[in-house]
């Protein structure tokens, strides 16, 4: 769950500028919506791991994720908060 909450803390941030990068903004809500459709109680996420969380996302997308949702999930992770 705390990857979710980056993402948002991420999208609203972005929103607020003045130029937002809107496929920044897609790609964001697209990894929102694959990580809402884990059921959590039967599935932990490795937030600590990329290649894991990479991973259980393809396995919920049932296929490859874009580079950029992984150069960003990477960029998150490299970043914290």
């Amino acid at each position: 769950m705390m990857l979710l909450y980056k993402l948002k803390a991420w999208e609203c941030a972005i929103e607020k500028e003045i130029d937002s990068d809107k496929n920044t903004l897609k790609v964001i809500a697209s990894l929102k919506q694959l990580l809402l459709k884990i059921d959590y109680e039967y599935e932990t996420l490795p937030e600590y791991s990329l290649e894991k969380i990479i991973r259980v996302l393809e396995e919920v997308k049932k296929g490859k994720l874009t580079s950029r949702q992984k150069l960003l999930l990477e960029q998150m992770m490299l970043h914290g908060d």
